[in-house]
């Protein structure tokens, strides 16, 4: 998940994009991984709890209104 955060923040110069990207990307591996169904519910509810912290900034990413690094 870290090299997925790294090469998205690279491209892209967003913070926020790259924390969402990793998160998903994360959760979509550990769902096609050899875990039990309690563990990967476990691993979507914390998805679902990081990216509800993270709303106010897919908001400001629609609207062309985060901030860069430059």
């Amino acid at each position: 998940m870290l090299l997925v955060w790294a090469l998205v923040f690279y491209a892209f110069r967003y913070v926020s994009l790259a924390s969402i990207v990793a998160v998903l990307s994360g959760v979509f591996l550990f769902l096609h991984g050899d875990f039990t169904s309690s563990q990967k519910l476990g691993a979507i509810v914390i998805a679902f709890f990081i990216l509800y912290k993270h709303k106010d900034n897919v908001f400001r990413l629609l609207r062309k209104e985060e901030h860069r690094f430059k």
